[in-house]
């Protein structure tokens, strides 16, 4: 598994997921409606993303399996939202955790990042032990998060 830049090459997959009732279906975005055109501009997009850094999950084949983020970097804070995606295909062999715990050392070493924060809806349990497994804890809503939200969210945090 490497967490790599996204590639025009991963929109396919990425596509896949999207339409993926096993995977959008727990998501707080509805991405049923993307269509290629909306992949290809979010990979071409996140090349130049100062605010936002998304990586590739790949095989080692170098096979499109995820994507995994730091979201909201705060480097004043040295805070950003963690957030991950990934195709069936990919579920229950280990690259989300691998990926989580790559996304750490990334998120400390090359941004400076001393916590990661997220949230779920209560009914993706799933997710919830990805988190716990990786060292997450859960939380009240954060008081840096302003707005208010699904009160069916739940929030975890990470210090790194």
């Amino acid at each position: 598994m490497v967490l790599r830049d996204l590639d025009l090459k991963d929109a396919e997959y990425m596509l896949e997921w999207m339409h993926d009732e096993n995977v959008n279906g727990y998501l707080g975005k509805d991405f049923s409606q993307m269509e290629m055109e909306d992949c290809l501009s979010f990979i071409r997009d996140s090349h130049s993303d100062e605010k936002n850094k998304h990586f590739a999950i790949a095989d080692d084949g170098d096979e499109y399996m995820g994507t995994i983020s730091l979201k909201n970097i705060d480097m004043e804070n040295k805070r950003a939202e963690y957030a991950i995606s990934c195709r069936s295909k990919a579920m229950g062999k280990g690259f989300a955790r691998k990926a989580t715990e790559r996304l750490f050392e990334i998120g400390k070493e090359s941004y400076g990042l001393a916590l990661l924060y997220l949230n779920v809806y209560d009914y993706n349990v799933r997710a919830q032990r990805l988190y716990e497994k990786t060292g997450f804890r859960r939380v009240g809503q954060p008081e840096y998060v302003r707005e208010a939200q699904d009160e069916r969210l739940l929030w975890y945090e990470r210090e790194l």
